[in-house]
């Protein structure tokens, strides 16, 4: 497995090792604003099998496509609407995802054999210089084991899976820290499919021909990360609604605490901050990171707050209440 560190002051040269390997069939874990992603040639159907097998990712979950904006969007879409034109124009590069109609070149596998295609627009400087040397749409998923929490360093990728994968692209920690947002336009209706980086609210504001919003909830196959049990840890973990007091639950063992600097808890646990819900984007970056450092702590049980607010919050509840399994207590 090669192991690539960019030098910012040249990174075209830098990535060239690893889009020779994306180009000739190989898989590459490389740097997103979101999180790491694990990629391959997305119409190369050998490739993309060996990112499932290298994360023991189910066939039924579908990958997202990422490309550069400027390149046609026949290459992955059989059509787009005006209005989906329009969104993207204002958010790509950026954490956001479009699902629509694949085109016929996007292989079966990719989309977990469903009619529509994931696809979106990285903005980070080393996945778009990536894009630029593959000269292709890459399918990339995040860079770590199936269902556990995402990687945000280079580090958590060769924690999770070491040399099952051809190389990794190292430019330090992910900026945003949680993974894009979800996105499907029936006519002039956003369906959200999965919160994420980008807040509807910057949508809908952005966009005023937008007529509603419509939440798709629940698990499903339609859009990656969706599974009730995503993004957790091994330690069982419970999600706690923002205030709750934890005396009344029966738990056995030993017990970290996961919240906010304003959070008040008992000194009978130990206590681990998220940082201050006066800054969540801030939260958002260190949420998985922080996540893995506590399953490693040898806890018996790990109770996390959800943040009860708007805009970010939604996407950060959505991470929290999946890696919880569902499991919301308070």
């Amino acid at each position: 497995m090669q192991y690539i560190r960019v030098a910012s002051t040249d990174i075209a040269n830098t990535v060239e090792p690893a889009a020779a390997l994306l180009r000739n069939g190989g898989i590459v874990a490389f740097p997103t604003e979101t999180v790491y992603g694990l990629g391959a040639d997305a119409f190369n159907k050998t490739a993309v099998r060996r990112i499932f097998a290298a994360k023991g990712r189910p066939p039924d979950d579908p990958l997202i496509v990422h490309i550069r904006r400027h390149w046609h969007l026949d290459q992955v879409f059989a059509h787009t609407t005006s209005l989906e034109r329009q969104l993207l124009d204002k958010f790509w590069p950026g954490p956001l995802t479009l699902i629509g109609p694949k085109a016929t070149a996007i292989p079966s596998i990719v989309t977990a054999g469903l009619a529509d295609v994931a696809v979106r627009a990285p903005s980070h400087p080393v996945a778009i210089a990536l894009l630029d040397a593959v000269a292709g749409p890459v399918a990339a998923p995040s860079a770590n084991r199936f269902s556990y929490v995402s990687a945000t360093t280079a580090q958590h990728v060769v924690d999770d899976l070491g040399d099952s994968i051809d190389a990794i692209v190292d430019a330090g920690p992910s900026t945003a820290g949680i993974e894009s947002t979800v996105v499907r336009l029936r006519g002039s209706v956003l369906e959200v499919l999965r919160h994420g980086a980008t807040t509807i609210d910057a949508i809908t504001t952005a966009m005023p021909d937008i007529s509603d919003v419509v939440e798709i909830t629940g698990s499903t196959t339609a859009s990656p990360g969706q599974l009730l049990t995503h993004y957790s840890p091994n330690t069982a973990t419970i999600a706690l609604a923002p205030g709750s007091a934890i005396d009344r639950l029966e738990l056995e063992g030993s017990v970290v605490l996961v919240g906010y600097d304003e959070s008040v808890w008992p000194e009978t646990h130990r206590f681990v901050s998220l940082g201050s819900r006066s800054n969540l984007d801030g939260v958002a970056r260190t949420l998985y990171e922080t996540l893995r450092t506590v399953d490693s702590s040898n806890a018996d049980t790990i109770l996390i707050e959800l943040t009860g607010a708007s805009g970010i919050g939604r996407a950060l509840d959505d991470r929290i209440r999946r890696a919880a399994s569902g499991r919301v207590e308070g």
